[in-house]
């Protein structure tokens, strides 16, 4: 596997470089790709949740409550079940119904585990993997996976983390 960076500054800025040569920058909550060849193209609007919960500054409960509201998860609706051996409580549907939207987040740290929800008729699952990995620690996952109606199409895995770096704005435009 090729090695990737990703940069997230708070408020709201994230920079991956692939390691197929694209970048891909989200600043208030909008995502663009820039190809290895120049051209840009808008992502879709959920490209910026798997970083969300790492670059928001003022985001609290109702603000996310409202988000998932948003994306359908029902959050009258909960269960609690295990997810990569963590209790998960498990917000918009009973575990096992995978075409409901759903939330699930660590019982005991109230860290995302994963989240499930629909866009353009299939099904997106993020899933936030490794909590408290020896590479990230317990404020960033080992790995985030993206799966479209059951099939990874995305995978970020951490190497490194490092906190308190500066970086220019300017590092999060795409010229």
């Amino acid at each position: 596997e090729h090695a990737e960076t990703l940069y997230l500054k708070v408020p709201g800025l994230v920079r991956r470089e692939r390691a197929s040569g694209a970048i891909d920058v989200c600043r208030r909550g909008q995502c663009r790709r820039k190809a290895p060849g120049g051209g840009t193209e808008r992502l879709p609007q959920w490209s910026y949740l798997p970083y969300l919960f790492f670059v928001e500054l003022d985001a609290n409960s109702s603000r996310y409550q409202g988000l998932l509201k948003s994306l359908g998860v029902d959050l009258s609706v909960d269960t609690i079940t295990r997810f990569q051996s963590r209790i998960a409580v498990v917000y918009g549907a009973k575990h096992w119904e995978r075409d409901r939207p759903q939330f699930w987040m660590d019982k005991d740290n109230f860290l995302p585990l994963r989240l499930m929800f629909l866009a353009s008729k299939r099904m997106v699952d993020i899933q936030w993997i490794g909590w408290g990995s020896r590479e990230a620690g317990n404020w960033f996952p080992s790995e985030i996976e993206l799966h479209s109606d059951g099939k990874q199409v995305d995978k970020c895995i951490v190497s490194e983390v490092k906190s308190g770096v500066s970086m220019p704005d300017s590092l999060f435009k795409l010229e």
